[in-house]
């Protein structure tokens, strides 16, 4: 069968328009290459800017993770030894656990930082506040809340806001000491006043290792407690001689217990915040260093397939 002349003409243009689709093909595959190339190495630089704030982050943390546990273990002792010594001396107070009822006021007292990027200790703490409110207005209390940190206020101020009555912020700013929890537990026991009838807690992050902190919710003894003890009949601890009579010790010697209370909740969340902020710190720099391995794997392989698709070119136009 013959052909005529434009099957002719048009057999003998195709391998010009094939060469023609291979190379738009293989120009169209560097320029995605190329394209390809420079957005992974812009994350890439993104992602190592990010590992060094993360990283001096983690010095800066562990520098003064140090520092504050020189301080921890003395000062916590201190607390410890103030707290047990008022139960020692007056064994008799013991914390009214009876159920709530109407208008009973329980005033709760959480303690975070003022700054994130410390995992998860903050957001832990805010939840088991929330379970705490819920749990004691089921039974019937009237739950006020008192604030340390910044942290505390942003998780619950949208839900809560009507039941803060302080906020206490900037206590981190400066190194921990007594006359900041003095603060704290005077305002508190300026509030408890108010009332007839109150119940005071702490929450906070309680340091049991390390890298390891437990959520305490700790109730403490209260001026109603306090006066009922003084109206009762019994007697100080045999082991101990104090003067003046107890209806004018307890009072004074309550505000000591308060404040050593809030003190070394204040300490142990201290330090189950730097060593929270060390621990991420230091999982964001080992994820960052996975995530360059990664991309730089890949930007490899782009790279070397824009090389082979250029030699490819170059071979394709040798034998043309």
């Amino acid at each position: 069968m013959s052909m005529n002349r434009n099957t002719r003409k048009l057999l003998f243009c195709l391998p010009k328009h094939f060469k023609l689709c291979r190379s738009w093909q293989i120009n169209n595959v560097l320029y995605l290459s190329t394209a390809n190339e420079k957005i992974i190495k812009t994350r890439m630089k993104s992602i190592e800017s990010i590992q060094k704030m993360t990283n001096a982050m983690k010095v800066v943390a562990r520098s003064k993770l140090k520092s504050d546990q020189r301080r921890f273990e003395p000062s916590l002792h201190f607390t410890t030894t103030l707290k047990s010594l008022f139960k020692d001396i007056f064994p008799a107070i013991e914390l009214n656990n009876k159920g709530g009822e109407d208008g009973i006021v329980y005033i709760l007292l959480p303690l975070t930082s003022d700054k994130g990027l410390c995992g998860g200790c903050n957001s832990a703490l805010a939840n088991l506040t929330k379970l705490k409110i819920n749990e004691l207005e089921s039974q019937g209390y009237k739950v006020l809340i008192c604030g340390v940190g910044e942290k505390i206020g942003n998780i619950l101020q949208r839900n809560y806001s009507s039941r803060f009555i302080h906020m206490f912020s900037g206590i981190g700013k400066d190194s921990l000491n007594y006359s900041m929890a003095t603060v704290i537990s005077q305002k508190i026991l300026n509030e408890m006043l108010k009332y007839s009838n109150c119940k005071l807690a702490l929450l906070y992050n309680q340091v049991r290792s390390a890298i390891a902190f437990d959520i305490v919710f700790e109730p403490l003894i209260t001026p109603k407690d306090i006066q009922e003890s003084i109206n009762s009949s019994w007697d100080l601890d045999k082991n101990y001689e104090l003067e003046p009579q107890k209806s004018e010790l307890l009072p004074d010697f309550y505000e000591i217990y308060l404040v050593a209370s809030i003190f070394g909740a204040m300490l142990n969340g201290n330090i189950a915040e730097k060593s929270s902020r060390v621990f991420a710190m230091d999982n964001a720099c080992k994820n960052a260093e996975e995530m360059i391995s990664s991309l730089t794997i890949l930007h490899n392989k782009s790279r070397q397939s824009r090389i082979t698709m250029e030699l490819i070119e170059i071979i394709s136009g040798t034998n043309t």
